[in-house]
């Protein structure tokens, strides 16, 4: 019987490693292609969202800034910096969301909708080394950092893919700080052709931000620059109060107070809900505060952030539950289909409706006893 030398085991072994990574940047660009094709009309205002989602991710008090220039579209973030793995796994679009998270996605494949800005994003920040026993340090990206998404060549992708995930592991060797630099920071540069389009975006986002507020709480700031149109807007929590119980129920009433700076101006967004005590279902009702009252213009429905599409269900009510599944697009709830894998969540779904509406109903019961009384 013939036997392999260790220097012709440790051949067999280099090529399978050559060959695993290529197969791994295959699969990476692969996915990347399908969900750049999948972008449509609506992934830029989707875009917006994914990258607050990410944010959201990384914090339990998110504050966020995002900057709209006639050269280019920047959000950056207060929250954690990158990681080896976080920064591998954006660069081969891989989700590092597990199970049982706190967390809506991180970098999985709703970040491909931001390439409807740009397939060149440039990203500034640092990265988390860790080592020995508990030690970190905070090493600065490479000047220029780029993920470059712009060839249809599949070799030329696939090769810069490379070069990138070798920046990120000769990161290790580089110099570090012990605290991590303020922000980190996504920039896509713009072709002017798309300005009224991200524009329009913006402001979109703009309108709808203090409801994704009341849905997050780990969100706790976000500004908001249109230099497109001049607009400039910021929003913080100023406060949340529980203003009413219901005797033997799981839910209450709160008001969150939201502060707003417009252009200057400063004013507060009075947003009323119901909410059960563990925080995973809310409803937010009548009166929405005025000048965000335009029920043709907000989705019905979010999914800590807003479920674009819904803005067709005609109703006056923002519904909410962290137990809900949507689909990948997140423009609805999963439904009954010929896949047995799946409707186990879509009973869940319905269950999960069926008490947002008892509890809303529920609500309004009472108002109209306690009217007659």
């Amino acid at each position: 019987m013939a036997q392999l030398t260790a220097e012709q085991i440790a051949s067999v072994k280099q090529d399978r490693l050559k060959k695993e990574r290529q197969e791994m940047l295959k699969a990476a660009r692969a996915r990347i292609m399908q969900g750049i094709a999948r972008n449509n009309n609506r992934s830029g205002e989707r875009a917006l969202w994914e990258l607050i989602q990410n944010a959201r991710d990384l914090s339990q008090s998110a504050v966020i800034k995002i900057v709209l220039d006639k050269e280019s579209l920047s959000f950056s973030h207060q929250g954690e910096p990158f990681d080896l793995d976080t920064l591998s796994n954006l660069i081969k679009q891989q989700s590092t969301k597990n199970e049982g998270d706190d967390k809506v996605g991180q970098y999985g494949t709703g970040f491909m909708t931001t390439h409807v800005f740009s397939r060149k994003v440039y990203i500034s920040g640092d990265c988390q080394i860790n080592y020995g026993n508990g030690e970190k340090i905070f090493v600065p990206l490479p000047h220029g950092f780029c993920l470059d998404r712009t060839s249809d060549d599949e070799d030329v992708f696939i090769h810069e893919m490379d070069r990138e995930l070798s920046l990120t592991s000769d990161l290790i060797s580089h110099e570090g700080k012990d605290y991590p630099c303020e922000w980190t920071t996504f920039r896509y540069e713009l072709n002017p052709s798309r300005l009224v389009d991200v524009s329009n975006q913006a402001e979109t986002t703009t309108r709808l931000m203090p409801y994704a507020l009341v849905f997050n709480d780990r969100i706790s700031k976000c500004t908001i620059y249109n230099r497109i149109n001049g607009n400039s807007t910021a929003y913080s929590k100023s406060d949340k109060r529980r203003v009413e119980n219901f005797d033997g129920k799981p839910y209450a009433r709160f008001i969150t107070i939201i502060n707003v700076i417009a252009n200057g101006v400063h004013s507060n967004v009075e947003i009323h809900s119901i909410e059960t005590l563990d925080g995973k279902d809310r409803i937010i009702i009548p009166p929405l505060p005025l000048g965000f009252d335009d029920v043709n213009k907000i989705p019905s429905h979010f999914l800590f952030f807003p479920m674009l599409g819904t803005e067709n269900f005609g109703t006056n009510f923002i519904f909410h539950s962290s137990r809900l599944f949507p689909t990948e697009p997140r423009n609805s709830y999963l439904l009954p289909q010929d896949n047995d894998g799946l409707m186990t969540k879509y009973k869940q779904n319905e269950l999960v409706l069926d008490e947002l509406f008892n509890m809303l109903f529920d609500y309004y019961r009472r108002l109209i006893r306690f009217a007659y009384i």
